[in-house]
């Protein structure tokens, strides 16, 4: 059926065609191709072939004809034949010719395809748009069908023909339909080329190379494991021998490879790495599969193919021959007077070239032969057109190169460069350029910089390329000119044309910078806030495999662009510095190691290189006369070469390099080196060096002369020949060769740019705008051919492969860009633009912020803080400041892990905003508020809301551990101007305490930091002047201190002392009294709600504590030892490691004024001895405790000190036993002897104390030495020692107390005394004994004045009087337990005493003497020592009673005491009044003590003294005379 319905297609076609011909050529012209008709219709009825090919020449004929109507009918026909893929054309051409065909092609042999391609063309002159119509179409199905093919110039024919009828239709349909079939025919022709051609598959060819590799290695890996070394190294042999047995065996070794498998038969499979028991036979490959063997072949022929390439491909050569012939289209000058055909033939060509570009494939980019065509004719045209003053042809010139850069980048670097530097940054810049240009040259940075790649690459190649000119830079340059509004506008713009261009410049810069943040923001490992670098090994996996064979791709580090970018801008600056010192330019350079400043080939190096120097310093620093100058001279010149190019022409070239200088001998001395370098690569030119130098010499002359306006008499070719006469060694030159390059000189003045430039405006003044733009248009056009054809045709080109370089890209752009935005955010008031200029500093930020740049963040951030105009509100606030307000804020949530110091410009904002807050909340502010103030107010919060603040702050959570403590430092910065203001505020300071809790939970390391940062602050804010803001803060860290101590501390950590630290400071330091009580108060909360939770922190309670304690009123100290009493009686366990803190706030304590206090602080102290005792508390603190209690006995409060000495006692005597000799000699020394400080000195006046406090003591300490004589005996020396300096003061009340206590001491524990103790007690009173004694009463007047103190004097008579009373006091009671040597020698000291005493009272007159000088002046009785030698003599008697049965020497003394004191008492009557009433008062003791005494030996006293007894029989005492009746008695008795 099929068959039967093609046969009848194939005959109804024919059949209609040739019926329609034959009917409509019905002349005798035409009756020949009639017939051929009905011929043809017989044949077709019995024609089985479906083959038209054979009936052709009939349309040929008919189509020859010109008959419109046959033509249009033919042509339709022939389209329907085709497309039916019954005309196919794919045989010999069988049509006849009047002459033969030309030869289409030598690649292709003629078919009649390329006579249906020719004949239809023909049809393209007729006018009748119908038949241009099926023209048309006739052609689109020829090229389009799969049953044609249509190659070389037969294929142009076709091009041109639908060319030709869309430039010169005037039927609009037909001109419509003509472009649509060329841009289907190009896309079929370019698509068939891509399906066909073989692309370079690098990753076939790399997994074979590879699995070869790879391969290789595992055999020898499996060879060494082998024992058997005679079989072949490969698994698989690549030849096998059936003949060597050992080729046939195999031997499988146990061997794992890099992923864990053992080896199979064979080794591993070459794709898979599975065990290999296989191989493949035709490649020699181990495999584990079939699967694995097709695969590894199918690689193999891709590989293969890639390699071979398809440089014979008919549709690749069609796609090249269009494609140029499109080029060549395009490059078709136009005349002034443009016709449409002309303007339609160049606009067609300009679209049918961007329909190619805009979409290629990748054979067409990859393709020399393509890329060759671009850079050549392409860029040709381009060039031609880009300077069009045709809005249409410069449209579609910047769109094709738009492509041009998006496509083929990589492979016209340089040309790209040319295009951007030389035409559309000059079309920029210049005044003479129209709207409509500058508009869609912008348009054009726009469309390419959409792509963040191309951006980035075009930045790396040209502005980071040394050799490169700052093209990107530029770009951004010349843009933010244009969109401030800030550059050289054409004088005829429009406001709204300037505001358009304004405004689509300015897109264009934030477009920049917004797409690489959003390319920034897709990199993998990017996360918005918190993001480490990735390393170049980690970027380099994402490097791109597609490449081009005309170009060198590859990734470099990004800080070798950093280091290049700092190359040229070095570079720049040490031009700067040449250009006016050419000295201090090339030492910059040696400075910062770029050069080396004695090397004249680096030197001369740069001055050739680098672009920017001045020709006229260069020339001027060639020439100078120094050995360095000469060198980098030659050096410079060496760098030229010369070889095969004319001497003017060298010269011309030369001069280009720098301006010759003026003077004669530098002119010379360059020329000499100009001609030897010359020379040397032209030998064969000249006979010598010489002959060059004159010849050069004489050229220049020939220059100045004939070009200088000066000069009127030129100089003519005879004057130029003659001059130049014999200079080839003596040889005249070829006339002709002279004469040429006079003519050359004369008519091609040797020039720099510079000076042309300059020309051609003095040239270009007066001229009109389209004149001057002609000129400058025509100068470009000129400069940028001669560069391309300059330009280096292999070329590096970096990709954009790691998206840290775009660090260096903006490191090198941020200041114009931040000129930029900042100064249109300032000054316009139109949304779009600073809208635009906002996104431009978001955009800005997030780059600063991805790269870690903190001087970049800190500027732009400070300066859109300052567009908020919150910092310094001079003005109502717009919608452009309260946008500014919430992209800070923005910005402040997206990149909170970024900002680091910048912190402090949000901060400063989110204090105003919440200020404005306040006002508009009605809320108590202490600072005036302005009009201004208020309105803004509520403006603000009416479109920003305090969560937005809130959630900064709340946000700080996430911030990283350096970040967080970032902020927090800037934080506290911006408190301390709050809170130091005029008019304080406690924003920020309650903002901390929002922070510092929302951050409590990170671990300790960083809590630490922080707090190190906060406590500073708080405490000084605790110390503030205003009481609100110190409370405020004092407060705030009892809210923060409550939640920290309800976290658990870890055992030997301190935070919790750290934390409450500032508690401590502010309470020493502040001088505010509810300031110190809201610390104790916040402590004792502590205490009472969170004891159990507080570990380090103990510390710094107990440090407020032990301060409060010294105040002496208000609640401070109540408050502070109510928590005191509460740990030492339910919490005393848990301040274990304090019980030191402990202890001092409980001796404090005991010296509050507050007596309550003091008397309830010795009770705790007795509990903390208590349990001390009890070995709840370290014992080390007992001896604390009792100091303490001690140190209170000095109170000058007696209820104190008695409270302190009943505690101290009490103490004293629990811990009894409990310590060693050694532990009571520290208690005794440290303790109780410091009690008696002033006391032991005599420096004490307190008579109140020295009777009360002191005695009590006193007797206190002798109750307890006798309580516990057993255990404290050891202690009595001491004491007595303490007691004998009380005695040797001379103070009156302390010696007496301190006498009083030593008989006390004496009477209470004597009778446990042993000898050691009653030496110290005979020694101590034989030390006092002589202290006391009054010497100075012996002394002589002087001048008849006393000599010596008179109340110190009678004190000495005093104590000494009461010391003999304390000595006969104990010896009466105790004398028998004294030993003996020591109280003999008492005894003398006694007598001593006795006798002095005696004297003095004997010696009258020397007492009369000194009664007379004042000693006791006011009484009338003579000054004596009568009582001190009557207690003398009494004490004496007792003790040589005593000890006279002891030692025979105690005996004398007694009978030479008596017979003095016996003597005096007869005698008495002889003396004077004063003295006999002494010596009558001494009869007592005659009476009670001698004669009693004398009566225990009577014989020896009768034998010894007998006399003197008797005498006192007339002594009026009647007791004396009882006493001597009873010795005389008892006498007479015993001698019976």
């Amino acid at each position: 059926m099929e068959v039967q319905a093609a046969y009848t297609a194939f005959s109804e076609l024919l059949t209609q065609a040739l019926e329609k011909i034959r009917k409509y050529l019905n002349s005798k012209k035409f009756k020949n191709l009639r017939e051929n008709c009905n011929q043809a219709l017989e044949q077709i009825k019995v024609d089985q072939t479906l083959d038209a090919n054979k009936y052709f020449p009939i349309f040929k004929l008919a189509l020859d004809s010109k008959n419109t109507k046959v033509l249009e009918h033919t042509l339709y026909y022939t389209q329907k034949l085709i497309s039916h893929g019954f005309l196919t054309g794919n045989c010999d051409d069988n049509c006849q010719y009047s002459e033969p065909p030309q030869l289409i092609s030598q690649r292709y042999p003629r078919k009649l395809i390329d006579a249906i391609v020719e004949s239809v063309c023909s049809c393209v002159h007729e006018r009748d748009d119908n038949v241009q119509l099926q023209v048309i179409k006739t052609i689109l199905t020829i090229i389009t069908s799969f049953n044609t093919e249509v190659h070389d110039r037969t294929l142009l024919e076709a091009f041109r023909a639908c060319y030709h009828i869309h430039i010169t239709s005037k039927n609009l349909v037909n001109q419509t339909t003509a472009k649509a079939t060329l841009t289907q025919m190009l896309h079929f022709v370019f698509q068939r080329m891509e399906s066909s051609s073989v692309g370079l598959n690098e990753e076939s060819l790399n997994i074979v190379i590879k699995g070869i590799v790879r391969t290789m290695i595992d055999d020898v890996v499996l060879y060494d494991k082998k024992n058997d070394k005679n079989i072949p190294i490969r698994s698989v042999p690549y030849m096998l021998d059936p003949d060597d047995p050992s080729y046939k065996a195999i031997v499988q070794v146990e061997e794992i490879n890099e992923d864990g498998i053992p080896a199979g038969k064979f080794g591993w499979c070459v794709v898979c790495r599975k065990a290999a028991n296989f191989y493949c036979k035709d490649m020699r490959e181990p495999v584990c599969s079939e699967a694995c063997k097709k695969s590894n072949l199918r690689n193999y022929e891709k590989a293969e193919l890639s390699l071979v390439g398809d440089e014979d491909n008919d549709y690749l050569f069609d796609a090249i021959i269009t494609f140029r012939s499109i080029c060549k289209l395009s490059l078709k000058e136009l005349p002034t007077s443009m016709s449409s055909v002309t303007f339609r033939s160049k606009v067609l060509s300009l679209e049918l070239i961007l329909a190619v570009l805009d979409n290629p494939g990748p054979v067409f980019c990859t393709r020399k032969q393509f890329v060759e065509i671009i850079r050549g004719s392409l860029c040709e045209s381009l060039m031609n057109n880009s300077i069009s003053t045709d809005k249409t042809i410069f449209a579609l010139s910047l769109s094709i190169f738009v492509a041009l850069v998006n496509n083929f980048k990589d492979t016209l670097k340089t040309e790209i460069g040319i295009f951007m530097d030389n035409i559309f940054i000059k079309l920029l810049e210049s005044e003479n350029a129209s709207y409509n240009q500058k508009l869609l040259v912008i348009e054009v940075f726009y469309r390419i910089t959409q792509n963040p790649k191309t951006t980035l690459e075009l930045f790396l190649n040209y502005d980071c390329d040394v050799e490169e000119k700052d093209i990107f830079g530029r770009m951004i340059d010349i843009l933010g000119k244009i969109a401030v509004g800030r550059y050289k506008s054409s004088s005829n713009l429009q406001p709204q044309q300037e505001l358009s261009l304004r405004s689509i410049a300015l897109e264009t810069v934030t477009n920049i910078m917004t797409v690489q943040v959003v390319w920034l923001e897709k990199e993998n490992g990017y996360q918005n806030k918190n993001t480490e670098h990735m390393n170049s090994e980690e970027l380099s996996d994402t490097v791109s495999d597609s490449g081009s064979e005309a170009t060198n791709n590859f990734s470099i580090a990004s800080d070798q662009f950093e280091k290049n970018k700092q190359l040229k801008s070095c570079l720049s600056r040490a031009v700067s510095k040449f250009n006016i010192n050419p000295a201090q330019g090339i030492k910059f350079l040696d400075d910062n190691g770029y050069l080396n400043s004695n090397s004249p080939q680096e030197i001369a190096t740069f001055l050739k290189l680098t672009p920017g120097i001045d020709k006229t310093m260069l020339g001027d620093y060639l020439g100078r006369d120094k050995d360095l100058n000469s060198q980098v001279l030659y050096e410079f010149i060496h760098l030229h070469s010369f070889q095969g190019i004319d001497l003017v022409e060298a010269i011309r070239i030369f001069l280009t390099s720098f301006r010759i200088p003026g003077e004669g001998q530098k002119i010379d001395k360059i020329m000499q080196t100009f001609a030897e370098k010359y020379y040397k690569d032209n030998p064969e030119k000249f006979s010598t060096a010489d002959s060059v130098y004159v010849l050069s010499f004489a050229i220049m002359m020939l220059q100045t002369d004939l070009h200088n306006p000066a000069n009127k008499n030129k100089m003519t070719l005879s004057g130029f020949i003659m001059i130049n006469t014999g200079i080839d060694q003596g040889k005249d030159l070829d006339h002709k060769y002279l004469e040429e390059i006079y003519n050359n000189v004369k008519d091609h003045p040797f020039t720099l740019e510079e000076d042309e430039e300059a020309r051609d405006k003095l040239e270009m003044a007066g001229l009109k705008k389209q004149e001057l733009y002609a000129k400058e248009s025509e100068k470009m056009l000129n400069k940028g051919h001669n560069m391309i054809k300059k330009a280096r045709k292999s070329t590096v080109y970096h990709e954009a492969t790691d998206i840290d370089y775009l660090k260096t890209m903006f490191n090198a752009l941020w200041h114009p860009l931040l000129a930029t935005f900042s100064i249109i955010l300032e000054e316009s008031d139109d949304p779009k633009f600073w809208r635009l200029c906002m996104q431009g500093y978001l955009a800005c930020i997030k780059i600063s912020c991805r790269f870690g740049m903190t001087l970049e963040i800190e500027i732009f951030l400070s300066s859109l803080a300052k567009f908020t105009s919150l910092i310094y509100l001079n003005n109502l606030i717009t919608e452009k400041n309260i946008e500014c307000v919430k992209l800070l804020l923005e910005i402040a949530k997206l990149e909170a892990n970024c900002l680091k110091g910048s912190w402090v410009h949000v901060i400063k904002c989110l204090s105003k905003l919440d200020h404005l807050h306040l006002l508009n909340s009605g809320a108590e502010y202490d600072g005036p508020a302005t009009e201004l103030e208020i309105h803004v107010s509520e403006s603000i919060s009416a479109q920003i809301s305090p969560d937005e603040i809130d959630y900064i702050f709340n946000m700080s959570a996430g911030l990283d551990d350096d970040n967080i403590v970032e902020f927090v430092s800037k934080l506290v910065e911006v408190s301390k101007e709050e809170l130091w203001n005029e008019h304080p505020q406690t924003f920020c300071l309650q903002a901390l305490v929002n922070v510092a809790d929302v951050n409590m939970n990170r671990i300790r390391y960083v809590w630490s930091r922080l707090w190190t940062v906060l406590k500073e602050h708080f405490y000084k804010s605790g110390l503030h002047h205003n009481q609100f803001i110190a409370i405020f803060a004092v407060d705030s860290l009892k809210q923060l201190a409550i939640k920290f101590l309800q976290k658990e501390e870890s055992t030997n950590f301190h935070f919790q002392k750290e934390f409450l630290y500032p508690f401590d400071l502010i309470f020493k330091q502040s001088q505010n009294a509810q300031v110190k009580e809201l610390v104790v108060a916040c402590m004792c909360t502590f205490v009472f709600t969170l004891v159990h939770n507080i570990h380090s922190g103990w510390h710094n309670i107990f440090e407020v504590f032990q301060t409060a304690a010294k105040y002496t009123s208000g609640s401070i100290p109540e408050q502070a030892f109510q928590a005191i009493s509460m740990i030492i009686e339910k919490h005393l366990g848990l301040v274990s490691e304090n019980i030191q803190e402990l202890v001092n706030c409980l001796c404090l304590f005991t010296g509050n004024s507050n007596e309550i206090i003091c008397i309830k602080s010795f009770d705790l102290m007795s509990k903390c001895i208590e349990e001390i005792l009890n070995e709840k508390i370290q014992p080390g603190f007992l001896y604390t405790l009792i100091s303490a209690i001690a140190g209170r006995v000095s109170d000058p409060r007696e209820q104190i000190r008695l409270k302190a000495l009943e505690n101290l006692f009490g103490s004293l005597k629990r811990i009894d036993g409990k310590y060693n000799e050694e532990q009571w000699k520290v208690i005794y020394s440290g303790i109780l002897l410091p009690i008696f400080d002033d006391f032991q000195y005599g420096s004490s006046s307190d008579k109140e104390w020295v009777h009360t406090t002191c005695q009590q003591t006193f007797k206190l300490v002798v109750q307890l030495l006798t309580e516990s004589y057993n255990h404290l005996s050891f202690l009595i020396p001491d004491f007595l020692e303490m007691l004998g300096r009380g005695v040797s003061s001379l103070h009156e009340q302390l010696a007496k107390i301190s006498i009083l206590t030593i008989k006390s001491l004496a009477e209470a524990s004597g009778a446990n005394f042993n000898e050691i103790i009653w030496v110290c007690f005979l020694s101590k009173f034989e030390e006092l004994l002589k202290i006391t004694t009054p010497y100075e009463l012996r002394d002589d007047l002087i001048e008849g004045k006393l000599t010596f103190d008179i109340a110190l004097c009678l004190e000495k008579c005093i104590i000494q009087r009461q010391l003999i009373e304390a000595c006969n006091d104990i010896g009466k009671k105790f004398v028998s337990k004294f030993p003996l040597e020591p109280s003999v020698k008492f005894i003398s000291i006694l007598e001593e005493v006795y006798n002095y005493s005696r004297n003095y009272d004997n010696n009258i007159s020397h007492r009369t003497t000194l009664w007379q000088a004042g000693f006791l002046g006011d009484i009338n009785t003579l000054p004596g020592l009568f009582n001190i030698e009557k207690e003398s003599l009494s004490c004496i008697l007792n003790y040589l009673f005593e000890f006279s049965t002891k030692d025979l020497t105690i005996s004398e003394k007694i009978y030479t005491l008596s017979k003095i004191l016996l003597t005096d008492i007869i005698n008495k009557d002889q003396l004077g009044a004063e003295r006999k009433q002494e010596i009558t008062n001494l009869e007592p003791i005659i009476a009670n003590q001698l004669l009693p005494g004398l009566s225990k030996n009577i014989k020896e006293a009768a034998s010894k003294i007998g006399a003197q007894i008797v005498d006192l029989i007339v002594v009026d005492d009647l007791r004396i005379r009882e006493e001597v009746r009873k010795f005389f008695k008892e006498y007479l008795l015993i001698t019976r």
